[in-house]
């Protein structure tokens, strides 16, 4: 207000406010930055990422980036809340949520360090004035009460909203009922402002189990095989082979050990023979010289990541013309609001995965329009092994539930299922991976079809080069009970391109019927 009314030369009254001078840190802080958390497929919450603000101070050289204040927004949930009340307030508008705020070492700690998620830093060119509002209207925000709806009015919502108060343009469709994190940042890298780019700069702030995975990526054979011997127990740092070493090889081999021991520490925090070994590697660590083993740009080169905005654009619309041997020619039209097959773009969000919401298709074959399928929720995950360590990776999944053709050979013969997998799943080279799942499920009936049964599948995916990504599946259904007898099953379906907005889909499928589908997809 000072700024902006005229006071006609009156001199505007001089307030005082402790709690505010605190958090205006003296004017001290000269950027923002918005953070984003990548997805979490162990909480339905955070399934497409969450999204921080962070408030940099001005770096003087005693100063940490940890020690910065950052605010969040989320709901207020009980804690032990039933599972299905929580997903049904959550989507309807049963909670409370808030602005809250804390150092940014108790973020990372939350998302990088315990549920190891990798955090992209997004510093947000804004003038000292700019800044300055953001900071003070943020204050106003913290003792406000809102209502929290998972889908439209989230973190991504309130973020956004709270944003363009100084950046004047909007960073998610008006249009659109829902708000996807992943969208903000898109839109934030593609806005110009005076010429200028809105984002300064991107980091990466990796989680603890993907700078495990890169440090052991960079070591040399030889350095890798006496770290799995250390893990072992059949080498320790006093002996000939491991004493030989020139210092920057203990260095990098202690710094590998000590972020392995972390992680392991997260998912079994009683094991005491992970601490102990933990405190033997950082004491080791401390008599050697202080340097990071891995620089970021290394750490970038060893994993070969890339930020969320140059993965594909979350929601997707795609046409395609099929030849099904049973049911003629025909044209599919395929919606899904959110957000990411397996063949998709892999920056940015969980590799190796399926996450996908209210997944539309319908088939106009025969001069008739016919309800394809509808998955209301369909996530699945490899839970790959990065390094031979133990426990690196862990069981393959599947949680999916919907409406689904009974077959191929069929028209207008929708059944709703419910099915859950699992699996393993080995890494064979960088751009291959083989897996094994078997999927148990539950269905209403039609015709003679059981109402339960089991699918056992092996699949391959892979990426023979830029730009053609192919997955294979090969398996068999069985029913338990009713008189349908077992059929194989096969799809393989293949991604050609290399944009975020679009990409050439061929795909074979034999389900009873055979079908050859090409379509194009867009993807906004």
């Amino acid at each position: 207000m000072r700024k902006v009314l005229n006071w006609n030369g009156l001199t505007p009254p001089s307030v005082t406010c402790t709690g505010f001078n605190e958090w205006f840190r003296g004017g001290n802080i000269d950027s923002l930055s918005l953070v984003f958390a990548t997805g979490y497929l162990s909480n339905p919450a955070s399934f497409y990422g969450h999204i921080l603000l962070k408030f940099n101070l001005a770096q003087v050289p005693s100063s940490s980036e940890l020690l910065d204040e950052s605010i969040n927004f989320g709901a207020s949930v009980p804690s032990n809340e039933n599972g299905v009340k929580y997903v049904f307030n959550g989507l309807f508008g049963g909670y409370d949520a808030s602005f809250s705020n804390a150092q940014f070492y108790q973020q990372n700690h939350m998302y990088a360090e315990n549920e190891l998620r990798d955090m992209w830093e997004y510093e947000l060119a804004l003038s000292k004035n700019e800044v300055d509002q953001i900071v003070a209207h943020s204050w106003e925000l913290m003792r406000v009460k809102f209502v929290y709806y998972f889908l439209k009015k989230n973190c991504a919502y309130r973020m956004s909203n709270l944003l363009e108060m100084v950046i004047g343009q909007p960073l998610l469709p008006q249009a659109l009922p829902w708000a996807i994190p992943v969208t903000v940042f898109n839109r934030l890298e593609s806005l110009r402002r005076d010429g200028k780019p809105v984002v300064r700069k991107v980091r990466l702030i990796p989680s603890r189990l993907n700078s495990y995975h890169a440090k052991y990526t960079a070591l040399s054979t030889t350095q890798k095989l006496l770290v799995k011997e250390i893990v072992d127990g059949a080498l320790n740092f006093e002996q000939a082979v491991y004493l030989a070493l020139p210092e920057t090889e203990k260095i990098s081999i202690a710094d590998t050990l000590l972020d392995y021991y972390e992680f392991r520490i997260v998912g079994d925090s009683k094991n005491i023979r992970f601490k102990k070994a933990k405190q033997v590697a950082l004491l080791e660590r401390g008599k050697l010289a202080s340097q990071d083993s891995l620089a970021a740009e290394e750490w970038l080169g060893a994993k070969s990541v890339s930020p969320p905005h140059e993965g594909s654009k979350p929601s997707m619309i795609r046409l395609s013309l099929l030849n099904n041997n049973q049911l003629g020619n025909g044209i599919e039209l395929r919606f899904r609001p959110t957000y990411f097959d397996f063949l998709e773009l892999d920056a940015g969000r969980v590799a190796n995965s399926n996450l996908t919401m209210f997944d539309f298709r319908t088939i106009f074959a025969n001069k008739r329009l016919g309800l394809k399928s509808l998955d209301l929720v369909n996530i699945e995950t490899l839970n790959l092994a990065q390094t031979p360590l133990a426990g690196d990776g862990g069981w393959a999944w599947k949680v999916k539930f919907g409406f689904d053709s009974q077959d191929l050979s069929c028209k207008n013969c929708m059944t709703f299922s419910a099915a859950g997998g699992l699996g393993k799943a080995v890494l064979i080279t960088n751009n291959l991976t083989i897996y094994g799942m078997v999927d148990f499920f539950g269905q209403t009936p039609f015709l003679n079809s059981g109402t339960l049964g089991t699918v056992t599948r092996i699949g391959l995916i892979g990426s023979p080069t830029d730009g053609w990504k192919s997955s294979i599946t090969l398996g068999e259904k069985s029913y338990i009970n009713g008189s349908q007898t077992s059929h194989r099953l096969v799809r393989w379906e293949n991604r050609f391109g290399t944009q975020r907005d679009w990409d050439v889909r061929i795909s074979y499928e034999r389900n009873i019927a055979r079908e050859l589908k090409v379509g194009i997809s867009a993807y906004w």
